[in-house]
């Protein structure tokens, strides 16, 4: 998944809007309505960030943006 710039506000990650670097991306998991922390990272310097070895299950991601970011899409399709 990445990370990316949403230049012209649409929501989508489009051609020619770059991934952010520096994300840090925390995953949660949703047990009996609640939220528990199982992991996080950081993207790259691409904006990518993934998250492997997961067991089945309902899950949240938070993003903490970098100082000064803002209009982020989620070019993701879950």
């Amino acid at each position: 998944m990445t990370r990316s710039s949403d230049i012209d506000g649409d929501g989508i990650q489009d051609e020619g809007e770059p991934g952010i670097p520096g994300v840090i991306v925390i995953l949660e998991r949703v047990v009996d309505g609640e939220q528990i922390e199982v992991t996080s990272t950081v993207t790259d310097a691409d904006g990518n960030y993934l998250f492997e070895g997961l067991e089945p299950g309902d899950y949240c991601i938070k993003f903490l943006l970098p100082a000064g970011a803002d209009g982020f899409a989620c070019g993701c399709g879950f």
